[in-house]
């Protein structure tokens, strides 16, 4: 299964089949000036999925109702880490792992098979290649747990861009 955001940003977009162009799931963050930014995935339904709450110094996740830490819910081994591992509603592990030589893909797999089970697309723009939109790549398997898939992988790719942005800073 194919899905894509049909705005190119992780913020503010439905997450559409690409096959039948179906609305599957809704993220949207609520412009705040004064406050810390939450994102909110919602299913077809209307029915919220998580929210993922950007604090000041811990963020936050409810993922299914259950609140807490996003480090307790999207686990990275050290600071230095490129990998990101939850436990999904099938009581599997899965981890997020970044491409070696680009940044523009994400992997996801079952750390226990090892086997491929989400490819995440990074949004591109270049000189000389056409713009990539943001999307995933679910194996058969992953459709089960679909909304653990998009809801990490908009965080793993909202966390990315922050880091981006600081760096980007930092070299100015």
């Amino acid at each position: 299964m194919n899905v894509t955001f049909t705005a190119n940003s992780p913020h503010n977009s439905p997450v559409v089949d690409m096959a039948t162009g179906q609305a599957l799931f809704y993220i949207s963050t609520p412009y705040s000036l004064l406050s810390a930014r939450d994102m909110t995935m919602t299913d077809a339904g209307g029915q919220v999925v998580g929210v993922y709450k950007r604090g000041f110094i811990n963020d936050e996740v409810v993922y299914r109702g259950v609140e807490g830490p996003l480090s307790d819910w999207l686990v990275q081994k050290s600071i230095f880490s490129r990998r990101r591992r939850f436990v999904a509603p099938d009581g599997r592990t899965y981890e997020w792992r970044w491409g070696t030589w680009t940044k523009s893909e994400l992997t996801l797999v079952d750390v226990e098979t090892e086997q491929l089970v989400a490819r995440g697309l990074r949004s591109v723009m270049s000189l000389f290649s056409s713009s990539q939109k943001l999307g995933l790549e679910v194996a058969p398997g992953g459709t089960r747990i679909l909304d653990a898939i998009v809801f990490s992988f908009v965080i793993c790719e909202l966390l990315t861009r922050r880091r981006e942005k600081s760096r980007a800073a930092a070299s100015a």
